[in-house]
């Protein structure tokens, strides 16, 4: 499984942003958090059901591959607004975990 980005891997990874002034990245970080947190928590609903009426490996494979192409736009991109966005869809993939979570509760019975 791809390591997911949250709100503590960021910090190191934002100041590679080329456009922003050192004393913004508390404010800018400050307004990635909520936005980070909300799709993150939308999205754990939709891959929910999604797995529930798929499957689950259909849905971790999805996930998976989600959370690498996001990763690496996020990766190579030098833009805040795109920095931003790269980190919200990946936010939308990082719900891997309890989809693995309710699949080892499902073989242990």
């Amino acid at each position: 499984m791809s390591l997911g980005l949250n709100t503590l891997t960021l910090y190191p990874i934002f100041k590679e942003v080329k456009n922003v002034e050192i004393t913004e990245f508390s404010s800018y970080l400050d307004s990635l958090k909520p936005s980070y947190t909300i799709v993150q928590a939308i999205s754990n609903i939709g891959f929910g059901l999604i797995s529930d009426r798929f499957g689950r490996k259909p849905a971790l494979n999805a996930l998976l591959l989600g959370s690498g192409i996001s990763m690496c736009l996020f990766g190579f991109n030098k833009n805040l607004t795109t920095f931003s966005l790269f980190c919200t869809l990946n936010s939308a993939f990082n719900c891997n975990r309890d989809i693995i979570k309710s699949m080892t509760v499902e073989l242990s019975d």
